[in-house]
């Protein structure tokens, strides 16, 4: 490739001047998807011949290249919107459009910027604004595991191909060493001591009132170990580094730190690394053998900006090294807003983010497998920040209920769908889960046989999110250079 040429797809819009930044948004994340440098400038008759004409006016349909209608309405959370099959492929549309009137730009901007969810009763939402996936519009909650677009860029791609087969002959590798996907492991330590006083408290009450045995062990169990933060069965850390050291795999740990005044919330975490006493040195070691750390933000920490700029700093103190990125508890970041969470992360040093995801549910909240830049629709342009989408985390596929077996081919099937667009899975395995015990009894068990086929697939490119972050960053550095 280095002797080769990198080709440009050349886009002109033919739009409302007030959706143009939309527009040229997701183009440059079509980019990024195929490794395809991509021009976006307003249609001009004399101009050179553009590969893709994205326009409210029918008449550039016949004007020789890939022709997008533009639809007003998929920009308008109001709209009602369901899948269709086209090619083989689902896409994200107004509910009754044709094939050839999919606005696939204005259909995979609503998608990155949640306007479907706008659609959930306020009576579904929590006092966070979270809410349960059965409460969306039932064409999204039918493909909420479905990358959807990705499959819009997989499908223009296609359509493009038929008129230019050479501009995927140069294409930006998307992973390092030739890989074809990448997986990134990560935890949310939301216990660490099951002999911490709320921790003792929450299980004996729950005990009392679901009459469930496993909270009273969870209880007698906790009572042995006060005093003993370090060395309980919720102190994941020497387990987890066990665990994947042994598979020469490194994760990101996201520790919850609340070190400023917020509002209490029954569901924040019972025991941190703040006020039990534990070995930091064990952490250290983590981190300079090639652990990710990052920041797990308690709930309501989007009321002040110093929740997160101490809670970094904290963290770094303690650990004694930078850290890059966060992950919401809870998934509570501003969801009326997100865009405004997006701000203050960034305003605090933060470079990435991975608290997109369902709440209930595996699958693709904003409908992709890939990292991406949110979006301010207030300034009308992409946040200097990454967002690393979770597909999969535990309590999706782990439950009561459901068969240690079928918890590990709905995981597999999930990661088959990152690994068929070339994407990331983010998996989120809590850290107290390690204990394989309790009411994370299988979750262990789970991950292993969910990791035993990838870990011997050579086209995965195993990484922590930093690692991947960084990548993602150079590689749109050069494709938007080209």
């Amino acid at each position: 490739m280095a002797n080769t040429p990198i080709k440009v797809i050349r886009v002109a819009t033919s739009i409302p001047e007030s959706f143009h930044p939309q527009a040229e948004y997701v183009f440059r994340f079509f980019s990024h998807l195929w490794g395809i440098p991509v021009s976006v400038s307003r249609y001009r008759p004399q101009a050179e011949k553009p590969d893709i004409i994205y326009s409210s006016n029918y008449q550039h349909r016949d004007q020789g290249a890939v022709y997008i209608p533009f639809n007003k309405q998929l920009y308008d959370a109001a709209c009602r919107c369901d899948s269709v099959e086209c090619d083989g492929l689902r896409l994200w549309s107004e509910a009754g459009a044709a094939c050839a009137s999919h606005d696939l730009v204005g259909s995979s901007y609503r998608l990155l910027t949640f306007l479907d969810e706008q659609q959930v009763p306020l009576d579904c939402l929590d006092r966070r604004g979270t809410f349960f996936s059965h409460a969306l519009p039932v064409p999204r909650q039918q493909t909420a595991h479905l990358p959807l677009v990705d499959y819009h860029a997989q499908y223009l791609l296609q359509q493009l191909t038929r008129s230019r087969p050479d501009v995927v002959r140069s294409v930006v590798p998307k992973w390092p060493g030739g890989k074809k996907y990448a997986i990134a492991m990560t935890h949310d330590t939301d216990a660490v001591s099951l002999g911490a006083a709320k921790e003792l408290a929450t299980n004996l009450a729950k005990f009392v009132m679901q009459r469930d045995r496993t909270f009273l062990d969870m209880f007698a169990s906790g009572v042995r170990y006060i005093g003993q933060p370090t060395g309980n069965p919720f102190f994941g850390f020497p387990l987890w580094r066990e665990f994947e050291a042994h598979r020469q795999v490194r994760s990101c740990f996201y520790l919850y730190a609340k070190v400023v005044p917020l509002r209490n919330d029954i569901n924040n975490c019972k025991s941190s690394v703040v006020e039990q006493r534990i070995d930091w040195q064990i952490l250290r070691r983590l981190a300079a053998d090639g652990w990710e750390f990052g920041f797990h933000a308690p709930i309501d920490s989007e009321s002040k900006l110093e929740s997160f700029v101490e809670g970094k700093r904290w963290i770094e103190e303690k650990l004694e090294t930078p850290i890059h990125g966060l992950r919401h508890h809870y998934l509570a970041l501003n969801w009326k807003q997100p865009h405004v969470s997006f701000r203050q992360h960034i305003d605090a040093g933060f470079r990435y983010d991975t608290s997109i995801a369902w709440k209930d549910i595996a699958g693709f909240r904003a409908a992709t497998c890939h990292p991406f830049q949110p979006f301010d629709s207030e300034q009308g342009k992409p946040l200097d920040i990454y967002e690393l989408p979770i597909c999969l985390m535990d309590g999706n596929i782990i439950n009561d209920t459901i068969d240690v077996s079928n918890s590990i081919e709905a995981g597999l099937g999930i990661i088959r769908t990152v690994k068929e667009q070339g994407g990331v899975a983010v998996l989120d395995w809590h850290t107290e889960t390690a204990c394989n015990a309790y009411n994370y009894k299988n979750y262990l068990t789970v991950l292993r046989h969910i990791l035993e086929p990838l870990l011997e697939d050579g086209d995965a490119w195993i990484a922590t999110p930093w690692e991947i972050t960084q990548h993602w960053q150079h590689r749109s550095v050069k494709l938007e250079a080209a």
